[in-house]
């Protein structure tokens, strides 16, 4: 045999060889990139399913919670209606003084010369004589009013004071 022929014949031979390995790798290669494209786009059609579930869930949610909030409205507006009646059309309620001191204090006359800002219970001996519940009714409204004022006041003295404590004591 001839050395030279061996040669050729063995070059041939390795380079078919390496061009099969290299040509495999590349199919390999594409194999992947097309495997990690397919994965890609499984995972977003799960990812965009999962949304609309989502979407579709929150949407049946929130349309039962404005389902409830809707039914509770006309309950509430049904009960006002029923209890809120105006007071010009309420009978007179006279209800001894002596038994409800503590919600209704009479507004001293102007003839008296004492008055008071705040009306409250009585603190002098058993209060006598009746009043109209309307009174009493308007007398805690005018109570909470000022409560509330006297809260909001309040609230703001504390933020007032945490500000500057802050200030002094530093972050």
């Amino acid at each position: 045999m001839n050395p030279t022929l061996i040669a050729i014949a063995l070059a041939i031979w390795i380079a078919s060889v390496a061009g099969a390995w290299f040509y495999r790798g590349h199919v390999d290669a594409g194999d992947v990139v097309s495997a990690e494209r397919a994965i890609a786009a499984e995972s977003s059609q799960a990812a965009l399913k999962a949304a609309q579930d989502a979407a579709r869930d929150a949407r049946a949610l929130q349309g039962a919670a404005d389902v409830r909030v809707q039914r509770l409205q006309e309950r509430l507006d049904a009960t006002h209606q029923e209890y809120a009646v105006p007071h010009a059309k309420v009978a007179a309620c006279p209800i001894p003084v002596a038994a409800v001191s503590v919600l209704y204090a009479p507004v001293p006359s102007p003839d008296s010369g004492a008055k008071t800002d705040h009306p409250g219970p009585a603190t002098s001996g058993a209060p006598s004589g009746t009043v109209d519940a309307a009174a009493i009714d308007a007398n805690i409204r005018v109570n909470r009013e000022k409560f509330d004022r006297n809260q909001a006041r309040l609230q703001e003295c504390i933020g007032q004071y945490d500000d500057i404590r802050t200030k002094v004591n530093g972050p």
